[in-house]
This record gives C-alpha cells, structure tokens and sequence, in this order.
C-alpha cells in the first residue's frame, strides 16, 4: 500500500489532506515494473490510470515503422489520465526506465468518489484540467520548435 507522503508528490493529489488520499488509495495497489519493461502499449485498451511512486517511465510511439520518445516521466507524476473521463486507447507505449513502482487506480476508484466523496473527486477533477492543461501547452510549445526547425531545414 502506497502512503499519503509518496501520493502527496503527484500533482493530481494536489490540496487533499492525507485522510483524504487514504480514501482514495486504499482500494489502489502498487506494481514493479523492472527496466525496460513494457508497462502498456499503444492502442490497449485502458481502464486504470497510474501514479509513479519510484522510478521514471519513457513514453514512446511507433512511427513510420520507428520507435520515437515522446517524453520521460519521473517520481511523482502520472500518466495514463485520458481513462479517467471515459475508457479509451492507450495513446503511447509505456515503458519502466530503471525499476518502476506504480500505484495503479482503476477507473472505477475514481468514480466511486463521485458518490461517497464529492470534494475529494472535485478536486482529483480539477487536478486532472490542470494538468492536462499544462501537458496541452507543453506540446504546442514542442509542436512550434519542430515546426520552426522543419521550416529552416527546409
């Protein structure tokens, strides 16, 4: 079981005291995932959403036949968060870069809190806009540098 201090790093989490995230995690449980193991893989169906409690995760997709990184993912952060609105297709392979402990919430955990927990999931909500939010303008800015360099290449 996943303690409130290592939850308390994951963004997600943000502003919930530690009752509150014994709430949520107490039907979660954690996995190990050793180096180079592939976590998930693109186009998997999904339903649980992940918080990487150790290690660092590589998000990766195939392209043209070629494996690209997207981005790195460390201690703290989650992934995974497009399940949460609604049960969808992985995006990107997932692969453990060292050895990996991830607390894994299923997507009925979360919806759970609607009913019996409504700040707790209004605020794991609210979370979740912020940091898609943030990922959204992380890409647009690595779209524009791309863009910008495909443009002076050419």
């Amino acid at each position: 079981m996943a303690t409130p201090d290592q939850i308390k790093r994951c963004f997600l989490f943000f502003e919930l005291l530690d009752d509150e995230i014994e709430r949520v995690v107490k039907d979660c449980y954690v996995e190990r995932f050793e180096d180079g193991q592939t976590i998930l893989k693109e186009d998997d169906l999904g339903r649980d959403f992940y918080v990487i409690l150790s290690g660092k995760v590589r998000l990766t997709k195939i392209v043209d036949g070629r494996e690209i990184e997207i981005t790195v993912l460390n201690k703290g952060e989650a992934l995974g968060e497009t399940v949460l609105p609604n049960e969808s297709r992985r995006m990107t392979n997932i692969i453990a870069s060292g050895t990996v402990d991830l607390l894994i919430i299923d997507q009925d955990t979360i919806f759970a809190l609607y009913e019996k927990h409504p700040k707790i999931f209004g605020i794991i909500m609210l979370n979740l806009s912020r940091m898609l939010t943030t990922r959204l303008q992380q890409s647009n800015v690595a779209i524009a540098k791309m863009h910008e360099r495909f443009r002076r290449a050419g």
